[in-house]
């Protein structure tokens, strides 16, 4: 006979109990708090029936249940993650609508059967970080090319010749320049002494262009601009 440990995870508090391969409840559902104090409490509670054959499993879900995750993995605990469409299947099944305490439940009548489950090591927190950061990538990336494109139609805006002044755009003199003046009409109106300084990049060194030629193009151009867009500018450069 093999105890089959459901918990059910949420934000604040974890839901489980204990059922055999029959479906013979031996552990009504109990709440145990997302801390350490309801991890002890799940522990002492489940403690008899993990000294015979036992598994521990959870739907896998989100970050709820991370931190639990990691302290029974730390207690040498054999924990299963489980594919939330099929306890939700098995729920479907039993004409059963989503409840927290049963739900413990229908996760421990899951565990019954080994193809719908994955037994977890320590390595499995290796694959969920390199996950995460695969998605912080993608959404930095994301991110990104809404801020470079709402940038971009503020600059068709408040100074249309100023992309083809520069040979590389979003360069940090580039950035330096939007971030600093903002718009043709304050680069117009800022002495050439400024410009020279705003031009200068890393270790002194130039850019091709001249604080002559910038502030010509600027007093030529046909941008207009207003404070609000200014302000957006700045931050947009900001981010």
């Amino acid at each position: 006979m093999r105890y089959l440990i459901g918990i059910d995870v949420s934000k604040f508090k974890h839901t489980a109990s204990v059922i055999d391969n029959d479906g013979v409840v031996y552990v009504e559902p109990f709440d145990f708090n997302n801390d350490i104090i309801g991890f002890q409490l799940f522990l002492s509670t489940v403690s008899s029936f993990t000294n015979d054959d036992y598994i521990i499993g959870m739907e896998d879900t989100g970050h709820y249940g991370d931190n639990l995750q990691r302290f029974l993995l730390s207690k040498e605990l054999k924990v299963a993650m489980l594919n939330p469409l099929a306890t939700n299947h098995i729920r479907l099944a039993f004409g059963k609508a989503k409840n927290d305490k049963l739900d413990s439940v229908t996760i421990g009548s899951a565990l019954a059967m080994p193809r719908l489950y994955r037994i977890i090591k320590d390595d499995h927190f290796s694959y969920h970080e390199i996950r995460e950061l695969t998605r912080y990538r993608l959404h930095l990336t994301k991110s990104s090319n809404i801020y470079k494109n709402r940038l971009k139609k503020l600059i068709d805006i408040t100074f249309p010749e100023f992309d083809s002044l520069f040979s590389t755009a979003y360069s940090n003199t580039y950035l330096k320049v939007l971030h600093d003046f903002q718009s043709a009409e304050n680069i117009a109106s800022t002495d050439i002494r400024t410009l020279r300084k705003a031009l200068i990049v890393d270790r002194g060194r130039c850019v091709s262009i001249t604080a002559e030629e910038l502030k010509s193009a600027a007093k030529q151009s046909i941008g207009h601009s207003n404070f609000a867009m200014e302000i957006e500018i700045r931050q947009t450069v900001e981010m």
